[in-house]
């Protein structure tokens, strides 16, 4: 058929690949297809993680960009969120499309500081945790309140936000620069909302990607689903990530104005249409290859489906804020749910309880 004949095929793969320095040392690889083009993909494999998550969660991406496309205000404003192609080889391993011209979040806010002359490491930043149990004996305070001192009056003024500045220098066109900045305001607020309805944790600098040519952020990583990020050993506080230089990046305003709005409008949107992510979710629930919390216990189901305890209890969190509970709350507004939601990502005492790694006060 003339839909075979198009076919794009692999002519041929790249003769050298490149290893990058993360962790799990993926492999970036270059095919060039039959029609001339070099596409280019990165070959992960997994000791903790599941990357059938990921695909599952880019299938999630699309039923939400067909919804936020169904709905006047969204579509007006070109919401959506930015997916890539996950092809799981098995549960250790796969094939992730190269997200062209992105950054992550910590790398581009590490450059910056390093050109001001900030230069204090997460070591030494860790040393000064290290004192909390001094501090708070010292002071007769507890170890929270002695967490937020340390946060407030001596980490966050060694790390001024500067993300701001990211924008100026790579979008140097004013038209340009504003479009970034809206780009990136926009897609954040819908990733944080969809974040949270989902209970997607380990939002650190390196699982948000920034996109240079258009300011748009991408989120990779999708292995902390459904509040897994409640069950670290240093549980996980924050609905999103809404940490100082996220919100230098959004301009003058913060996240009054149009991060808020966004915010709003998906909400309102994903509420409106709860019933068929309800029915999208259910899917995850039953899939017997993914395995959601290596803690959860396995019962064996109908037709021989499985079901997770961790995550039907999480289906339920997630059916409450889609009618807008919030921690066992009468049903709030979209309005008032978005501004708890701003409040406690916000919130200095909340943001004192991260993990470091997590890099609050970036």
């Amino acid at each position: 058929s003339s839909d075979l004949v198009n076919l794009i095929t692999i002519a041929k793969f790249n003769d050298e690949i490149d290893v990058l320095r993360s962790k799990e040392r993926p492999r970036k690889l270059g095919i060039v297809g039959s029609n001339g083009i070099e596409y280019w993909f990165l070959c992960k494999a997994e000791r903790k993680g599941d990357l059938r998550k990921d695909s599952r969660m880019m299938e999630f991406g699309t039923v939400i960009n067909r919804l936020l496309r169904k709905n006047e205000e969204t579509k007006r404003r070109r919401l959506n969120l930015r997916t890539y192609a996950v092809v799981p080889l098995n549960e250790g391993c796969g094939v992730i499309e190269w997200v062209s011209h992105t950054t992550g979040l910590r790398q581009i806010v590490s450059k910056l500081w390093a050109e001001h002359g900030v230069t204090t490491t997460n070591k030494e930043v860790k040393d000064f945790y290290d004192q909390r149990e001094k501090l708070a004996t010292r002071q007769n305070i507890t170890l929270a309140q002695a967490e937020l001192q340390l946060y407030k009056e001596i980490i966050c003024p060694l790390f001024p936000p500067m993300f701001h500045k990211w924008f100026l220098s790579n979008f140097s066109e004013p038209t340009t620069w504003f479009a970034s900045r809206i780009a990136f305001t926009r897609s954040a607020a819908v990733w944080s909302i969809v974040g949270y309805i989902i209970g997607l944790g380990d939002r650190h600098g390196e699982n948000i990607l920034l996109d240079s040519s258009t300011g748009e952020c991408v989120h990779v990583d999708f292995d902390c689903l459904f509040d897994k990020g409640l069950q670290l050993e240093k549980p996980e506080v924050v609905p999103f990530r809404l940490t100082p230089n996220m919100i230098d990046g959004m301009g003058i305003t913060g996240f009054e104005g149009i991060f808020r709005r966004v915010s709003e409008i998906t909400l309102d949107s994903l509420r409106e249409n709860r019933e068929t992510l309800m029915s999208v979710l259910d899917s995850f629930i039953h899939d017997p290859l993914v395995e959601w919390s290596k803690s959860s216990k396995r019962q064996g189901g109908s037709g021989g489906e499985t079901v997770n305890e961790h995550a039907a209890d999480a289906m339920l969190k997630i059916n409450h804020r889609l009618q807008g509970i919030v921690k066992d709350s009468l049903p709030l507004s979209v309005e008032g749910q978005v501004d708890q939601l701003i409040q406690e990502a916000s919130a200095a005492e909340n943001l004192s309880q991260m993990y470091i790694g997590w890099m609050p006060w970036m």
